[in-house]
């Protein structure tokens, strides 16, 4: 994971072609966007998304 609003990030990642990090998109049943993270994260960020998009 990348975050680009960090000049420092910035610097590592382009002389290796890093052009998109995506945001992690939570959609309900409806197909709706429930939840939407984008940026550094950790696993267990993630994992605790995901499952609070699920209801769980």
């Amino acid at each position: 994971m990348a975050n680009f609003r960090n000049d420092e990030t910035l610097k590592l990642a382009t002389p290796y072609g890093v052009r998109y990090v995506p945001d992690f998109i939570v959609l309900d049943s409806a197909g709706n966007i429930a939840a939407r993270e984008g940026g550094a994260m950790s696993i267990e960020e993630l994992r605790a998304m995901v499952l609070r998009g699920l209801g769980r």
